[in-house]
């Protein structure tokens, strides 16, 4: 009989952490929260490159790199979310 393995937590694994850190390490960053999470709200993270604005566009204003359909997408999550 095939005993099953118990996967391994590696939230408590010393060397897997330090491995992790040492990566993350270059790339952290210090957020400032200028505005405090609502209680009972979601939160959705985008990312701007791509999916807010196209930043390879030639576009000489600001509100030319918009996204298609950025503003619809925009009130529908606000609509939902309320």
């Amino acid at each position: 009989m095939c005993r099953q393995l118990r996967p391994k937590c590696v939230l408590h694994d010393a060397w897997i952490l330090a491995c992790i850190s040492c990566r993350l390490r270059p790339c952290m960053l210090i957020l400032q929260v200028l505005n405090p999470p609502r209680p009972g709200k979601k939160l959705a993270v985008l990312d701007i490159d791509y999916t807010i604005f196209d930043l390879n566009s030639s576009a000489e204003r600001p509100e030319e790199l918009a996204r298609p359909f950025l503003h619809e997408f925009f009130s529908a999550v606000c609509e939902r979310e309320g």
